[in-house]
């Protein structure tokens, strides 16, 4: 069964919004971009099928802002910007196509995300790149993308040296305790961080190195 679109109205509080009318009462408001998008005009017949188009297409844009407007302050993985969506209650379908679509042009890349997430870290908040995997997994990364990442920026960040940089400073903040307490302390700072045993040993026999001492 088919409407009549009897009025198209600008709403009063926002000019970029309209109102849409069938059969004389009013039926939803929509961005002005369905209107034209769908070319809607006053007087136009639609059926069921043109009526969920109308919906739709307003989902879908409405999708689309909040999304670009997440992007805006940050990069985002697929995952975590689904369940923003998500939150938002937007239906699985129009995230799934809005993810797909902001893949194609760039604006979500899970790889360069990663990249991203391990470069920030390292260099305001350094950890281990076991942590920093975790993160991201979290985050929805795949574990794989996860490893990729972090396989092309190795090179880039010496893990030893950043743990080595973390103990002293930790050392540092360390005052008058006993040697073996010292060396706990040390250790379980190193591992909350993601440092396997292996580096964090590592770590004290060269702080040992340079206070000449203290550590047991």
């Amino acid at each position: 069964m088919s409407k009549s679109i009897t009025k198209i109205e600008v709403q009063k509080k926002r000019s970029k919004r309209r109102s849409i009318f069938l059969d004389g009462d009013f039926f939803c408001g929509v961005d002005e971009e369905v209107i034209s998008r769908l070319g809607l005009i006053e007087g136009m017949e639609v059926d069921e099928e043109e009526i969920a188009r109308i919906i739709l297409t307003e989902e879908k844009l409405k999708a689309k802002r909040y999304a670009l407007n997440l992007l805006s302050y940050r990069m985002r993985s697929r995952h975590e910007l689904a369940s923003r969506l998500r939150q938002k209650g937007f239906d699985e379908n129009t995230i799934d196509e809005l993810a797909d679509d902001l893949e194609d042009v760039g604006l979500i890349d899970d790889l360069e995300f990663a990249k991203s997430w391990i470069r920030t870290r390292m260099e305001l908040n350094p950890r281990s790149f076991y942590a920093i995997r975790r993160e991201l997994q979290k985050k929805g990364v795949e574990k794989e993308i996860a490893g990729q990442a972090e396989n092309e920026l190795k090179g880039e960040f010496d893990e030893k040296g950043i743990a080595l940089s973390l103990g002293r400073k930790r050392l540092a903040s360390l005052k008058g305790l006993e040697a073996r307490d010292l060396k706990r302390r040390l250790l379980g700072y190193l591992s909350r961080r993601g440092f396997s045993y292996e580096i964090s040993k590592w770590v004290i026999e060269h702080l040992k190195d340079d206070r000449e001492n203290d550590i047991e």
